[in-house]
């Protein structure tokens, strides 16, 4: 019953707000433009756009427990750029968006300061897919 009334509420705000899509509000409909776009990059973590240079690997893989998921290696800019995103976000949502839709939206327990992250939550299709316009946005290769 609360699972068929959080959707109503969902379809409802979706109709009110018109252009956003319903992969933008995840389960919380307070995240309707969290994925909110502009021409500077594709990829976006937190408020920063991630652009071509910035990551050196990009590979579909199965995780630990079975689950398909992306890994992002970056490069030293990249992995500035993603502690920069991290900035004033430990225990608040920190978005990670590829165009206008939303990847991930997860807690940040605590800073990720290497080079790479771990995004999971996808079909092994998806994710396949997702690493292969990552690639292509990158411009760089899968691992071998």
């Amino acid at each position: 019953m609360i699972r068929l009334l959080s959707i109503a509420i969902l379809s409802a705000l979706v109709c009110t707000h018109g252009a956003a899509s319903a992969e933008q509000y995840g389960s919380d409909p307070s995240t309707v433009r969290l994925c909110h776009t502009n021409a500077k990059g594709v990829l976006r973590i937190g408020a920063i756009h991630f652009i071509r240079g910035d990551a050196q690997k990009v590979d579909h893989i199965v995780d630990d427990f079975g689950f398909p998921a992306l890994v992002l290696v970056f490069t030293d800019k990249g992995r500035q750029k993603l502690i920069a995103a991290q900035h004033k976000k430990i225990g608040k949502p920190l978005t990670i968006c590829l165009g206008k839709k939303l990847l991930s939206n997860p807690i940040l327990n605590e800073m990720v300061t290497g080079n790479s992250i771990h995004i999971s939550g996808f079909d092994a299709s998806e994710s396949a897919n997702l690493a292969r316009l990552l690639r292509a946005y990158f411009n760089v290769s899968a691992s071998k």
